[in-house]
């Protein structure tokens, strides 16, 4: 997926499966956080809200200053509860494109 430099306000949904692509129950989970490693290297850390616990979805509106670089940024979703611990098996790569006129 592509996105403009400085662009927000749009949703991003993850989906959390298991090694054969089951969905993972969150059920409980105390916490969604979306890590974004920007094209600058800095990790931005952002709470995302649980939509579909039994399917494992979970939703992130992206905020101003997500993406104020140019190239690539990277996601990684981890969620956590009791006893449990589920990171995204892979990162996700989005490309980040300069604005014409700035």
């Amino acid at each position: 997926m592509t996105v403009k430099e400085g662009s927000y306000g749009y949703r991003r949904i993850f989906n959390f499966k298991d090694q054969c692509g089951n969905p993972i129950d969150l059920s409980g989970m105390d916490t969604v956080t979306l890590f974004i490693r920007v094209n600058t290297g800095e990790v931005i850390e952002r709470t995302c809200t649980i939509i579909d616990a039994l399917n494992g979805q979970v939703v992130y509106m992206t905020e101003e200053g997500d993406f104020d670089s140019n190239g690539f940024a990277f996601y990684e979703v981890e969620t956590s509860g009791i006893g449990t611990c589920y990171i995204s098996e892979n990162e996700i790569k989005e490309k980040v494109k300069k604005r014409i006129g700035y």
